[in-house]
């Protein structure tokens, strides 16, 4: 099961999230079917760590604040900064980090078998955000690159 799950969201990610990150989800994933609950949450907060980041790499000229400031702040701030660019179950949920951290010193394996199918959805939520903005952003060239087709055969000009 772990290596059907595994392959179905590679081939659904594999456009938003980079190379080490598909091996850190086949990990945790790997590592949840082998009952190492606590041990699949070392992943999927490596990976949600990541996806912060990259959010902020992919808006930062629109933020007021340098990486290097971003990367000292902790997690929680640095959602209320990514507010805007985040799924809004996640702002809403701003402790997910705090969940995956927990585990450490906190959480039993059963704990964390009980609450990583929550996690992972919440790193596939960021995810899902980045495949609806590509494909829309690629629906909004194409709808421009037509209409300039269609005016330069009808000789339309602006």
């Amino acid at each position: 099961m772990a290596d059907i799950s595994y392959w179905e969201l590679w081939n659904k990610y594999d456009k938003v999230l980079p190379k080490a990150d598909l091996i850190n989800l086949k990990k945790a994933i790997g590592l949840y079917a082998h009952w190492t609950w606590a041990g699949s949450f070392v992943y999927l907060r490596r990976i949600f760590e990541n996806l912060i980041l990259d959010v902020y790499n992919l808006h930062k000229k629109d933020l007021k604040i340098t990486e290097a400031d971003f990367k000292i702040q902790k997690m929680k701030e640095k959602i209320k900064i990514l507010k805007s660019n985040l799924p809004q179950t996640i702002v809403s949920m701003i402790s997910v980090y705090k969940i995956l951290s927990k585990w450490v010193h906190e959480l039993t394996e059963e704990e964390c078998l009980t609450f990583f199918p929550g996690l992972r959805l919440s790193i596939e939520s960021i995810l899902d955000q980045r495949i609806e903005e590509k494909n829309k952003k690629n629906k909004e060239l194409k709808v421009s690159q037509e209409i300039e087709e269609i005016n330069r055969k009808l000789g339309v000009t602006e």
